[in-house]
């Protein structure tokens, strides 16, 4: 590995996908990351929702040594990946004339919901409020 050097290009990408990073809000994912994963109560407090599911042995070594390799959580990797891939299921059926699955019933249903679009055509995930609170 003695061989291994870095060009100025890909400095250069390194350092544009930093400050990409770091303008998007996407730079304090390993913080939310470390709360989330180390204290329920305070995940739960930010409406965080736990997955789980179980993988081959082979699958779990990959993605914990790559993880590692990279400097990111479980969470800030399988966060961004089931985004991304919600996304491509949404271009999926939107191709294929179906447009997107709706979700706000199963959203209102863990005790949130969306605000209407603000001006950018933002929408604002809110915490509903109990019955009788």
């Amino acid at each position: 590995m003695n061989d291994i050097y870095m060009t100025f290009d890909e400095l250069l990408t390194m350092k544009a996908l930093e400050f990409k990073s770091s303008i998007s809000g996407r730079g304090n994912g390993a913080l939310v990351a470390h709360i989330v994963e180390r204290d329920d109560e305070k995940a739960e407090a930010f409406g965080m929702k736990n997955m789980c599911f179980r993988v081959s042995p082979l699958l779990q070594a990959r993605f914990e040594s790559t993880l590692d390799a990279l400097g990111m959580s479980k969470q800030e990797a399988l966060t961004e990946a089931l985004q991304e891939m919600l996304n491509k299921f949404d271009a999926k059926l939107t191709e294929v004339g179906l447009g997107p699955l709706g979700y706000e019933k199963r959203l209102n249903d863990l005790g949130f919901a969306l605000e209407e679009p603000d001006a950018d055509g933002s929408r604002r995930m809110v915490r509903l409020q109990k019955e009788g609170a």
